[in-house]
């Protein structure tokens, strides 16, 4: 599992930030949170059922990783999709189930096994999330958010639904963790890291080795074409045009060069959505390279 983000929060014990953050008022005087994020995120149909605990001497049994666990709740809801593989109906349809378990006073884990409808793939994987609250010291609290992306089935384009997953996934989680010290109110941030790749410091030297890695292949790819064109194959001509349209997207889409460095989580969101973009952006480039070489292997056997 890749830890994605870690925080350490002043006077916050575990089963305070439990209450606020994951018990949704379910036998805890504290307000909804989970559904109410969601909502904000822009989420729609949000249902968030309310937790099961399991009976005395009994547990539940985590899916993933086969911990046992006191309480369980399903959560389901539909987003507007966004990423430029575009692939399948506009509206994306979230299943999450929730493990939890509180150790006293000590440590408590949210588990969550995420699963999508959709979206290209959706059969092939689930994202699991692990969020784990530490008590340290005598009164700050710890928090590691961890995630990791799970194949049900193999698929070639394995890497770009991993490398995806993680951009797509932690921006979320950061404005999840935003919320949950906003609503335990009075906290200070000790520590503000960003665990996963030492390239999120810099901005603009990330986002332009990232942007060049892109137009590199671009060209790759161009030089096959052309050469594929003056051989004369047929099948060629037929895919010139998605190639052409596919530039042409990638120059209207292509976010501008950063100049910053990063200074706060703001700024990390905007990395984490340049980043996202132009990992799609490679993930159509190497899907039209793999439809070229696949019809030109088709009409090669004919001949």
């Amino acid at each position: 599992m890749e830890l994605i983000l870690t925080r350490t929060l002043k006077s916050v014990s575990v089963q305070q930030f439990y209450h606020k953050v994951w018990s949704e008022g379910q036998q805890t005087d504290a307000k909804p949170f989970y559904g109410p994020f969601l909502a904000d995120m822009g989420s729609m149909k949000v249902s968030v059922n309310q937790w099961e605990f399991a009976k005395e001497g009994q547990s539940f049994q985590g899916r993933w990783c086969g911990e046992a666990y006191q309480q369980r709740r399903r959560i389901r809801f539909e987003f507007k999709r966004t990423t430029h593989l575009y692939v399948g109906p506009p509206i994306a349809i979230v299943h999450q189930t929730h493990y939890c378990r509180c150790e006293g006073d000590n440590k408590c884990v949210l588990a969550m096994t995420v699963e999508m409808e959709g979206i290209p793939y959706a059969d092939c994987f689930a994202v699991e999330i692990r969020w784990v609250a530490r008590r340290v010291g005598v009164n700050d609290l710890s928090i590691e958010v961890g995630l990791f992306v799970d194949f049900k089935k193999s698929t070639m384009f394995a890497k770009q639904i991993r490398s995806g997953t993680v951009v797509e996934t932690k921006p979320i989680h950061l404005k999840l963790l935003e919320k949950a010290i906003q609503v335990c109110s009075g906290t200070e941030v000790v520590n503000s890291e960003n665990v996963g790749t030492t390239e999120d410091a810099i901005l603009a030297e990330d986002t332009s080795t990232k942007e060049n890695s892109v137009l590199d292949n671009v060209q790759v790819i161009a030089l096959r074409v052309m050469k594929q064109i003056s051989e004369g194959d047929p099948v060629t001509l037929g895919v010139t045009f998605l190639f052409v349209f596919l530039m042409f997207r990638w120059l209207m889409a292509a976010p501008p060069p950063a100049e910053t460095v990063l200074t706060d989580d703001t700024q990390t969101l905007e990395v984490i959505e340049l980043r996202r973009q132009v990992a799609d952006l490679q993930a159509e480039v190497q899907l039209m390279h793999d439809t070229i070489k696949n019809l030109v292997e088709a009409v090669k056997a004919k001949d």
